[in-house]
């Protein structure tokens, strides 16, 4: 499958990223960046998010992975053959002669004279072919080139020669080549990533030592920054428990600068908070203080705020009575950033009102408590396991929503519909319809509707209610659209039920969790 053959589902998009584009392995970066601008101009990001990430990262990773396959375009040059001159072996430098390009028969190449330019004497030092080489001389050279360092300006060369020969199945020994080099080599970065890659292929290379600890190299060589960075945001993602300890655990004592310091610190505080790991965002937030505050208190106050957002969320009070304590120092910047500490209070606000609705399953609480806190789409992990406890009795989640909306107010149900709504928002669908409102107008007669319509509608034992909901599912009507159109209608029966699906949020809730099921 080529790039320009790709499905408008993602789903079944290949994973291998230089398929996904449609270029070779090896390709010029030109060609990669051409074939990702063709693809974007067809799933542009304001429509296609999701295809949009999946063809960004394949295309940073092609132009990542592209030179790997690319070693032999890469090799020095050899250095041109020494000309020997024929004629005049002793001829001046100041005599601009040509020399001819002819190689003489070996019996007819004079010995040149010994002379006072150390580079002469060092054309003269070589024995000539019709010289038998003294015993002695023999195996010296190869010798020399096995007990011979590697110089720095040859280092490259060797790091490409030893990643030609993983690329080759030869795995092991490029693993113990790169290890070597990377004692050799403190600086670069490359060379830990490439023993990342091999450790995650084949784990059993090393019995020590895992990918993570030549990741936690990498960025600490990095100082918290280049391709690195992006691959522990994704290790945080899907090894959130390997990714916040072990060889990660001193990665905020890297000598970054206070922004990338800041950025990392940020990704691990979500994923802390998410996993409810208190002790990680407790440990963090001391390890990035001094430096941070040292950088800016407005950057250290929304740090604070952020963990906060967590905090209240995670066992046993630990985040909340540090931020407390912090947030305490830096009542100076209220009047600048109120904000920032309303949405503390904010916070304390929604997991009281999660606290109160008890009958409300974990996985419904997770999307709420990862939207809130981070002010964006909760992982597709996340809201796909909600997503599914809806679609497997959406007649029992009605009701229950009812429920929790006398229990605990609006805003839960509130915080997990806007989530729903953005995650469709940011999927692909294109192919719904617009009905027109004379056509909603005549589907909405399929509902029985009586004069008990607004009296039982939120009881269990009223079937309409569900009637109204399997017929919005089914057409993909927005209840908001069908209220307007029924707004309308000439019979008051069905304006009165225009109000009741119009001012239903467990309705739309539940709606909205359906048709996420069919993307």
């Amino acid at each position: 499958m080529s790039g320009s053959d790709l499905p408008d589902d993602p789903r079944t998009w290949p994973t291998n990223p230089f398929e996904l584009l449609g270029v070779p392995y090896g390709a010029a970066d030109a060609d990669i960046k051409r074939a990702y601008t063709r693809l974007i101009r067809r799933f542009k990001p304001e429509h296609h998010a999701e295809q949009f990430r999946l063809i960004r990262e394949a295309y940073e990773a092609c132009l990542r992975q592209a030179s790997w396959f690319r070693v032999d375009a890469d090799a020095e040059p050899e250095p041109a053959p020494i000309v020997v001159p024929r004629d005049r072996p002793t001829a001046s430098r100041s005599e601009n002669i040509e020399p001819k390009r002819v190689t003489p028969p070996a019996d007819e190449v004079p010995i040149p004279p010994p002379s006072a330019d150390p580079d002469e004497a060092a054309l003269g030092s070589k024995p000539e072919a019709s010289q038998p080489a003294p015993e002695s001389d023999f195996g010296a050279d190869d010798a020399s080139e096995d007990e011979r360092p590697i110089p720095p300006w040859r280092a490259a060369d060797r790091t490409l020669q030893l990643w030609a020969l993983a690329v080759g199945g030869a795995e092991a020994e490029a693993y113990a080549g790169l290890v070597e080099q990377s004692r050799y080599e403190p600086d670069r970065v490359d060379v830990p990533l490439r023993l990342y890659w091999l450790s995650a292929l084949n784990p059993s290379l090393d019995p020590t030592r895992t990918r993570h600890h030549w990741l936690a190299d990498a960025l600490a060589r990095s100082n918290l920054r280049g391709p690195a960075v992006e691959l522990y945001r994704r290790e945080l993602e899907t090894n959130p428990d390997q990714a916040l300890y072990g060889p990660y655990d001193r990665l905020l004592s890297v000598p970054a600068v206070p922004r990338d310091l800041l950025t990392l610190a940020r990704c691990r505080i979500v994923v802390a908070g998410r996993e409810g790991r208190g002790g990680a965002i407790k440990s963090d937030l001391a390890a990035v203080k001094d430096r941070v505050r040292d950088y800016s208190d407005s950057e250290w106050l929304g740090l604070v705020v952020a963990a906060a957002d967590w905090g209240v969320w995670t066992p046993g009070g630990v985040v909340e009575e540090v931020c407390r304590t912090e947030l305490a120092g830096l009542k100076y910047l209220e009047l600048n950033h109120g904000g920032l500490f309303d949405r503390v209070e904010d916070g304390q606000a929604v997991a009281a009102a999660v606290l109160k609705s008890k009958s409300l399953p974990l996985e419904l609480v997770a999307v709420v408590r990862a939207f809130w806190a981070g002010s964006a789409v909760p992982g597709r992990r996340v809201m796909d396991a909600a997503i599914s406890v809806i679609e497997s009795d959406p007649a029992r989640y009605l009701f229950m929503f009812d429920y929790v909306l006398r229990e605990s107010g609006e805003t839960v149900i509130r915080l997990l519909t806007r989530a729903l709504e953005r995650y469709l928002a940011g999927s692909d669908t294109s192919d719904e319809t617009d009905y027109p409102a004379d056509l909603i107008r005549a589907r909405a007669r399929h509902v029985r509707v009586s004069g008990e319509t607004r009296s039982g509608w939120f009881q269990k034992q009223f079937s309409e209610r569900a009637t109204v909901l399997k017929l919005l599912v089914a057409d993909a009507i927005d209840p908001a659209e069908f209220a307007n159109a029924c707004f309308g209608d000439p019979d008051p029966r069905y304006r009165a039920l225009s109000e009741l699906v119009g001012g239903d949020p467990s309705l739309r809730a539940v709606w909205l969790a359906q048709m996420a099921a069919k993307v």
